[in-house]
């Protein structure tokens, strides 16, 4: 044939490698064959000898599928895993190559999409990974791992990290540049070169992408080459390994591994020392939930669910997601390394609109809400904890609103108050807490001003948000426990309006006894509430556009126009100082000390403001954080009282703040002392 007459090269090549494993191939293929992608492809496929019937299905597959394009190479002896491999990385005609194990399957339709299309957008990058679901054939438990990028839509690992720790577990989630491929030095293949190697040498020509969706089952099982070994098999690999890699790869990797040398042998050793004969990784009691697959156009709605310990109410909350009005959703729920039978209990819902994904260690909830976010499919996500409940209409109610106004980039909703057995709470501190949700509808700026003077309140379960806000300004911070939600509604209002659907109570919030939910007053929570709360007034402004800032604060600014980054923070630093707000006296203080810490912010200070070390001094002798402190020394305003003041500075959120209010008004300030002491440690019935 002409060189002209040849078939032009595919945009990917899909190479499936494999040996022995006749039980598993077609669903691999199937799940090749399910892709939906407009790029073209070639399917490569490399059978190693196989002695199980396994090239008989493959050929028995291909007949089935005359339209695609397969190439199964021709038969050889058994050749071993490395040269397989080194085989089919040559036959490969596409400009990228995606690969499959025989035995895994990809359970993403779109997952070679996805991958090249980052490779596309990113020229740097050699490769793109993917988190997978380990998955134990024998017992049907499925974890996602790595447990590594949770905080974002696109990691990047370096080959000096790669080195260090092998981030991606196999193959089958990885998609690489074919020009990078070409290469890999040829005597990797002469020595027993695990995908570990292969990605090391691949990212010498530029870091690896990581996107965080789990789209690949890797399949563990009796015949797996890797996954049935042993750990101290797996280990004494490794270290046997080792010492060919660092002859390759010379001096750029060679303190990594070597550290990498002596990990491994020092493992080698304690295994050997226990006698490990275990599998290297022990899933728990079996627990068989349906395999998770993201297949198909998108819904309208993705509802995140993240479960943790809530066994007693988990269904419940189920149960009122998928009852809703509005039908077109898909549920997405992530269980965060249960303890209880949470688990168990979600394994037995079979809707098809729903995905379950379990993490195999207890991460945070806002780890678990990241990742259920990064798994979401739809342009508009919800958000509902495992004990809380939604009204029916929930959903539909939201959706008429921002389907109408496309400015609006979250829907809120008022909420109720619900106690252990879903009984309605009443009171006069429940009557606060339910008003703190139900806040009048408001403009970016007086939200923004409203955050900064209150604090949160709004009820995060009654969330529907538009995704293209996290995915453009970040994920929930999980370093925060108590209000991760509220940093993101700083920054939301920042570049969006916010509507509150205040005379709708659409979802039923559940306050649990005995800090079973962050709801729960108690000493640790409000003390950890009053850290977070700092950090988050530390960096309010930041990304904050000035025409927002002077819109939402012109009648307290000192000046409503500044020329430089540096006047611009010597104004905020001013507001802090000025506004009687949670901790902003403590933060004015310390962005003073900075300002006149940087000489040519002390100059602005100086010549603007009239403002020098001395009012510094001034100003740091009282207290920052007590009812009686002082007022600021620059500016000479008073904080307004002193329930405010306290109420502000240790209140864990809006929410509590009716409830600490009221208690602390029908006690004299003499009082407070013991008032406060008792109410922290008083018993958990009488806690809201």
């Amino acid at each position: 044939m002409s060189e002209d007459m040849r078939p032009s090269a595919p945009d990917v090549t899909i190479l499936v490698v494999t040996y022995n494993h006749a039980e598993f191939i077609e669903r691999a293929l199937d799940s090749v064959l399910a892709q939906r992608t407009r790029r073209s492809l070639e399917i490569v496929v490399a059978d190693d000898a196989s002695t199980d019937g396994n090239r008989e299905r493959i050929e028995g597959w291909q007949a089935r599928h005359p339209e695609l394009v397969v190439r199964l190479l021709a038969p050889t002896a058994n050749l071993g895993i490395t040269r397989n491999y080194q085989r089919g990385f040559a036959a490969a005609r596409g400009r990228f190559v995606a690969v499959l194990e025989g035995d895994d399957e990809w359970i993403a339709d779109d997952k070679v999409e996805r991958a090249v299309g980052v490779l596309e957008r990113r020229p740097d990058l050699s490769m793109v990974a993917h988190r997978v679901l380990l998955f134990d054939d024998s017992s049907g438990e499925a974890m996602v791992i790595p447990e590594t990028g949770f905080g974002t839509f696109l990691s990047e690992f370096s080959s000096e990290e790669i080195a260090a720790h092998n981030w991606f577990a196999t193959f089958s989630a990885c998609v690489y540049r074919a020009e990078c491929l070409a290469r890999v030095p040829a005597e990797l293949f002469e020595s027993r070169a695990y995908d570990w190697a292969i990605n090391m040498a691949v990212t010498e020509f530029g870091p690896a992408g990581f996107l965080p969706q789990a789209m690949t089952l890797y399949r563990r099982h009796g015949g797996g080459a890797w996954s049935s070994q042993t750990r101290l098999d797996q280990a004494r690999a490794l270290r046997d390994a080792i010492p060919t890699y660092l002859e390759i790869f010379g001096s750029r990797l060679r303190a990594v591994l070597e550290r990498r040398l002596v990990e491994a042998d020092a493992e080698v050793r304690t295994l050997e020392a226990s006698s490990e004969s275990a599998p290297t990784r022990r899933l728990g009691k079996p627990v068989r939930a349906p395999i998770p697959r993201a297949t198909g156009a998108a819904p309208r709605v993705s509802v995140v669910l993240t479960s943790y310990n809530n066994a007693p109410y988990v269904m419940e909350t189920v149960e009122s997601v998928l009852t809703q009005t509005m039908p077109d959703f898909e549920l997405v729920i992530v269980d965060d390394g249960s303890a209880d039978a949470s688990w168990s209990r979600l394994a037995d819902v079979t809707d098809p609109r729903v995905r379950m994904y379990r993490l195999e260690h207890n991460q945070g909830g806002a780890t678990a809400l990241n990742y259920g976010i990064q798994e979401a499919r739809s342009a508009l996500v919800a958000v509902v904890n495992s004990d809380d409940v939604w009204e029916p209409a929930k959903l539909e109610r939201q959706l008429e609103v921002i389907d109408a106004r496309p400015e609006v980039g979250a829907i809120f909703t008022a909420a109720r108050l619900i106690g252990h057995s879903g009984e309605s709470l009443s009171g006069q501190d429940v009557r606060a807490l339910e008003e703190a949700f139900a806040q009048p509808n408001r403009s970016r700026a007086g939200w923004l001003r409203f955050f900064f003077e209150q604090g949160n309140a709004l009820c995060h379960p009654s969330v529907l948000v538009r995704r293209e806000f996290y995915e453009r300004y970040g994920l929930y911070d999980n370093r925060l426990r108590q209000l991760p939600d509220f940093a993101r509604w700083v920054t939301l209002v920042k570049h969006y309006s916010i509507e509150l659907l205040e005379d709708a109570p659409l979802v039923r919030f559940r306050v649990q006894p005995n800090g079973g939910n962050t709801s729960h007053v108690s000493e640790e929570a409000v003390m950890r509430t009053r850290r977070e709360h700092l950090a988050i007034m530390q960096g309010f402004f930041e990304d904050c556009p000035d025409d927002l800032i002077v819109e939402a604060f012109g009648d307290v600014l000192r000046q409503k126009s500044w020329l430089s980054s540096r006047e611009r923070e010597c104004v905020l630093t001013f507001l802090y100082l000025d506004i009687a707000a949670p901790f902003a006296r403590e933060q004015g203080i310390r962005r003073l000390a900075a300002r006149l810490g940087d000489p040519e912010s002390a100059r602005i200070l100086a010549v603007r403001f009239g403002v020098t070390d001395l009012d510094l001094h001034r100003l740091g002798g009282g207290a920052t954080d007590s009812p009686s402190a002082p007022p600021s020394a620059i500016g000479g305003k008073v904080e307004s009282g002193a329930i405010r003041d306290f109420v502000s500075t240790y209140a864990p959120s809006r929410m509590l703040l009716g409830v600490l209010g009221r208690r602390l008004r029908r006690t004299s300030i003499q009082r407070w002392p013991a008032k406060i002491l008792r109410q922290l440690r008083q018993p958990d019935s009488d806690q809201v």
